[in-house]
C-alpha cells in the first residue's frame, strides 16, 4: 500500500475488532477472517458488513454448514494477487455470497449471489435500515442456506478463473 492511495475508514457504529485483520492482510485486498475446514459456503463483504457475516457464519457452522468469511476491503489489490492466493481465499467449488449495504454493483465478479442495495435507500437509524433491507445475520444465514441448496446438485463456477479480455 506504500505506492497507492490510502484512507482512514471510520464508523459511528459499535463494531467489534475482527481477529485476523492486519496491514499485511489488507494489502492483499481480501483475506479470510473466519476459516472453515471444507467450507460449504463463503461469505464476503467489506467494512461494517463483515461482522454481520461472521455472526451468520457462526449460525450456519453451528447447523452443520461450515462457512468461511472473507473481508474484501479493496478489489483492485485483490485482482493483482496470484491465482494461487485467490484460490486460498475463495476455494474452488464453494459458492460465494456477498453483502454490501451500499450497492450490489461490482460484486458479481467475486460472488455467485449478492445482497445489497438495488433501489433508493431509506432514512432511519442504521439497525432499522439493515433490518428493513435484510442485512442481518439471520437473513444472511437463511439466504446462505438457500445458496448452498441451489448448488447442491450443480457445479459451482470458480469466478476467479475469468478471462481478462
Amino acid at each position: 500500500m506504500r505506492n497507492s492511495s490510502s484512507l482512514f475508514a471510520l464508523s459511528r457504529q459499535d463494531l467489534p475488532c475482527l481477529a485476523g485483520s492486519s496491514v499485511d492482510a489488507v494489502e492483499k485486498g481480501a483475506y479470510q477472517v473466519v476459516t472453515a475446514d471444507d467450507p460449504q459456503l463463503v461469505f464476503c463483504g467489506t467494512g461494517s458488513e463483515v461482522s454481520i457475516l461472521v455472526e451468520a457464519a457462526e449460525m450456519l457452522t453451528g447447523e452443520g454448514i461450515p462457512t468461511t468469511v472473507v473481508s474484501m476491503p479493496c478489489w483492485k489489490l485483490f485482482d493483482k494477487q496470484s491465482a494461487e492466493y485467490k484460490k486460498s481465499v475463495f476455494p474452488k467449488g464453494v459458492p460465494v455470497m456477498s453483502l454490501e449495504a451500499a450497492s450490489k454493483e461490482g460484486w458479481a465478479k467475486y460472488s455467485h449471489y449478492q445482497m445489497g442495495m438495488d433501489r433508493f435507500g431509506k432514512s432511519a437509524p442504521y439497525l432499522k435500515v439493515y433490518e428493513y433491507f435484510g442485512f442481518t445475520a439471520e437473513n444472511m444465514a437463511k439466504k446462505g442456506k438457500g445458496l448452498v441448496k441451489f448448488y447442491a446438485e450443480k457445479e459451482v463456477p470458480w469466478l476467479m478463473d475469468m478471462p481478462e479480455l
